[in-house]
């Protein structure tokens, strides 16, 4: 696991689509001071610089709220500048109306990294969630096989 210090410049709330090497976590010693990891970060997911991106089949969107749609979902992919993604939302059996809380996403190996970037640190519009979104390669299992990689949080 590497970890690089640099000064955050940056609100992941205000400027979430930037370039993951310059996103990170803020350290808790120094307020000035972040944090750069290309392992999974817990409430985030895995970051786009990490190399097992690089073999994933698609993204793994978790941390949405229970009633959002797909269509909701694909406006907010539009207005990030992604349209026709193609994804699969799937419902809960007894309550029908409310998603499982993840969506699948297959964006092409072309975008795939570039809406991984879109999305880090996102929130849905319209919706008042404290969390953002967590990001993970769809065929992530089978990459740490593939790879010999166990992914452990950073912090």
């Amino acid at each position: 696991m590497q970890h690089v210090r640099e000064p955050c410049e940056f609100q992941l709330d205000e400027e979430p689509g930037q370039s993951l090497a310059k996103q990170a976590v803020q350290a808790k010693d120094t307020p000035h001071v972040c944090l750069v990891s290309v392992a999974f970060i817990p409430g985030f997911g895995l970051p786009s610089a990490n190399p097992l991106w690089g073999g994933a089949t698609g993204i793994w969107v978790g941390n949405l709220p229970g009633l959002c749609r797909e269509a909701e979902f694909d406006l907010f992919l539009r207005r990030l500048g992604f349209p026709n993604v193609q994804m699969s939302m799937p419902r809960k059996a007894r309550a029908p109306k409310r998603n499982k809380g993840f969506v699948f996403l297959n964006p092409g190996k072309t975008k795939l990294l570039m809406l991984v970037n879109a999305l880090w640190g996102r929130r849905l519009l319209h919706r008042a969630r404290e969390h953002p979104l967590v990001l993970r390669p769809q065929n992530l299992h089978n990459l740490q096989e593939r790879f010999g990689q166990i992914l452990k949080p950073s912090m």
